[in-house]
């Protein structure tokens, strides 16, 4: 979807209605390979307690193709510029999801009728999608298109899934050099906070739009917004980091009371999250260098993972999965500046950043003074 975003920009009318077309066929034939794999991975779910009922299989199968797909809709309204139809198309649905869900628990409190008012939520949402390709009332395949279209999709989608690799391992190393209890520790706090993910995401999706339209102009975008940004997340981080303490045993448990530690650990994630070199990149449809950063970043990750553990233990692992992701933004970043001429500077508030990034990791070691 945001490979579609980087293809649309600078193109008008007929021809963002042809991409439109294009990539829905796309996703909507990788939603259904994926749904062949869960009918054919059924027996193993069966045998190993993964999904209780078959009802429950189709469910999951009627999610995954309605759900997903629709997901299209706000790409759409994003690349045709239109704001207040995403907006309220957000509203709507979001209305929708909770009214459904409430209603249905009202009167039937089943996990199965949940899952059955979620499904009938992303069923909204597809048939808006519907509507969308009936009113553009353009359904013409573009060869050039597809053939592009999917190999920088298929980079972009290899970068991202070797990027959440290193999570999956890092759980491997619990498990394998410490206990179950341990495993259960790291796996509660190894969480990023859901905001500032949230808001990179968003803002790199929209960068990727700016950078192909306007390579300048985009560059000025990423740097003013960012900064604007990181007035307020680095304060919220640094809260967090301050009263992680006593909140978050409550919202979890008193079991978890050393998950804070990693969880604080995983807020300086905020230093490379609010750097966008890989906005640069895609928007100038060079997917590739995602790749190659993902597998340095991967490299990393591991390598200092196995070393940290042995000092650290768990929050070894937690440090070095920070310093693999900034590894990984600084990779990208020289990438820009010496393969595309894109000064660190164009795009990055640097005065900004770095005093941000300073009274973080200061507060960051106050409070490991304090604890």
């Amino acid at each position: 979807m945001n490979t579609l975003v980087s293809f649309a920009a600078n193109q008008r009318g007929e021809t963002i209605k042809r991409y439109f077309f294009n990539a829905f066929l796309i996703l909507l034939t990788l939603n259904i390979l994926v749904n062949g794999v869960i009918v054919f991975a059924n027996p193993l779910f069966q045998k190993y307690n993964l999904i209780i009922s078959q009802q429950q299989v189709v469910l999951l199968l009627l999610f995954n193709l309605l759900n997903h797909t629709s997901y299209l809709v706000e790409h759409y309204y994003l690349i045709t510029k239109n704001t207040r139809w995403l907006n309220r198309f957000s509203g709507i649905t979001f209305i929708v999801t909770i009214l459904l869900c409430g209603v249905i628990l009202l009167m039937h409190s089943s996990l199965d009728y949940l899952l059955f008012a979620i499904v009938l939520s992303a069923s909204f949402r597809f048939m808006w999608l519907i509507a969308i390709l009936i009113r553009n009332n353009c359904f013409e395949l573009v060869p050039s298109f597809l053939y592009q279209y999917v190999w920088q999709a298929s980079l972009l989608s290899l970068s991202i899934l070797l990027g959440s690799l290193a999570d999956y391992l890092d759980e491997i190393l619990v498990n394998l050099y410490f206990s179950k209890q341990w495993f259960a520790v790291f796996k509660y706090g190894a969480k990023e906070f859901p905001l500032l993910l949230l808001f990179s995401n968003a803002l790199n999706t929209v960068f990727i739009q700016e950078i192909g339209e306007n390579k300048e102009l985009g560059l000025q975008k990423i740097k003013q917004l960012s900064a604007r940004l990181m007035y307020w997340i680095y304060p919220l981080m640094i809260g967090l980091l301050f009263t992680s303490y006593y909140w978050f045993p409550k919202i979890f448990s008193s079991s978890f009371d050393q998950s804070n530690k990693v969880f604080n650990i995983y807020l300086m994630l905020a230093i490379s999250r609010m750097l966008f070199p890989q906005s640069v990149l895609s928007g100038l449809g060079k997917n590739q260098y995602l790749v190659y950063a993902s597998i340095f970043e991967l490299i990393v990750h591991v390598g200092l993972s196995l070393v940290f553990l042995q000092w650290l233990g768990i929050y070894g692992i937690a440090a070095a999965a920070v310093i693999a992701y900034l590894s990984d933004k600084i990779f990208l970043m020289l990438i820009c500046r010496y393969r595309f001429q894109v000064k660190v500077s164009s795009y990055v508030p640097i005065k900004t950043y770095l005093f941000f990034n300073m009274l973080l990791i200061v507060s960051f070691v106050v409070w490991n003074y304090l604890r």
